[in-house]
């Protein structure tokens, strides 16, 4: 008996006319509470109260807000793609993939997408 592989199915699928790629969103709309800790970058501070920062725990990892480029800064990003515009935040892992963020109306959790081209 063969084990079937398992495929995801995109939440979206985008043809970019700019670039007239292909851009495949995945995701299941799950909200993720937004947690508070230290990152690895600001430990020796740990001391000080605003060392921690707003995160979220997404397949095992810690990923921080303030790793993720806002969408909708408009002096950041002026112009962003109209299959963006949706989301709340972007953090590139190759220039082919990475996350999109959307944060319900309180700020208080965020949906997480994973993106590939």
């Amino acid at each position: 008996m063969t084990e079937q592989k398992k495929t995801r199915k995109p939440y979206k699928t985008i043809t970019d006319p700019e670039s007239n790629s292909e851009i495949r969103i995945f995701g299941n709309h799950h909200f993720i509470e937004i947690e508070y800790q230290i990152p690895e970058w600001n430990e020796e501070n740990e001391d000080q109260e605003n060392s921690y920062e707003e995160c979220f725990k997404y397949k095992g990892d810690y990923y921080f807000l303030s790793e993720f480029m806002n969408i909708h800064n408009k002096v950041y990003n002026p112009n962003p793609a109209e299959w963006m515009k949706e989301f709340s935040g972007i953090k590139g892992d190759s220039y082919f993939s990475g996350l999109l963020i959307k944060l319900n109306e309180t700020g208080e959790a965020v949906q997480v997408y994973y993106y590939s081209c």
